[in-house]
């Protein structure tokens, strides 16, 4: 319980820090390029983000050796909002599934989850957010456990992931402009998850991926 609460005071931080950055960056500067004429430069909205990745979910600490064959996925929708030029706060919602094998001693076995989770971070893009443009980002995420599958459930050995997680992330990225509209997105993630596997256990999750998205810009 206490990492949601954590989760929900870097929410409020991350926000209060990006309306104040994006404030200090517009003051007294602008783009000069085409699509910058085009745009309302105080628009709530940003872009909406459509991506996919693939991900290596990893363990590490406790028993993460017994955790073998990790993989997963992760699709949703995510925007980019507020800020000025170079800075945005991006935040959506994500559908991500992750398995892994895990070794009781004896023979393996496989185990899934499914999240829905919450991301929320500060994006600075080094050539501006109108444009192709290279960038990165970090902030936290929050997820829910929507379903999961224990394929070796027992009273003396645990498998899986706690109902509530609050992870750290960090990203690098490219946008690259194919129309005014459109961009391409092309991204490797990191998240470290702050809640254990499980009560009880120094077991975490420490994943990486990569992403393919399509930003529409509004």
């Amino acid at each position: 319980m206490r990492n949601q609460y954590f989760f929900a005071a870097l929410v409020i931080s991350l926000l209060g820090g990006g309306l104040t950055a994006s404030a200090e960056i517009g003051g007294g500067s602008s783009e000069t390029s085409a699509t910058q004429a085009y745009r309302d430069q105080d628009r709530f909205f940003r872009r909406v983000l459509i991506e996919g990745s693939v991900a290596n979910a990893g363990y590490e600490g406790g028993d993460s050796s017994r955790y073998t064959k990790p993989n997963g996925y992760t699709a949703g929708m995510l925007v980019d909002l507020l800020g000025n030029r170079a800075l945005v706060v991006e935040t959506g919602a994500m559908y991500r599934q992750f398995g892994t094998t895990f070794n009781n001693g004896v023979e393996n076995h496989k185990y899934t989850a499914d999240y829905l989770s919450i991301p929320l971070s500060l994006k600075y893009y080094f050539s501006g957010q109108e444009s192709t443009s290279f960038y990165l980002k970090a902030g936290v995420m929050g997820s829910r456990l929507l379903s999961n599958t224990n394929l070796y459930p027992t009273s003396t050995v645990q498998i899986g992931t706690r109902a509530w997680e609050t992870a750290l992330l960090g990203g690098v990225g490219g946008k690259f402009q194919i129309s005014p509209s459109t961009d391409v997105l092309v991204e490797a993630d990191y998240t470290r998850a702050l809640d254990s596997a499980f009560s009880g256990s120094n077991t975490y999750r420490s994943d990486l991926s990569g992403a393919l998205g399509l930003a529409i810009n509004l």
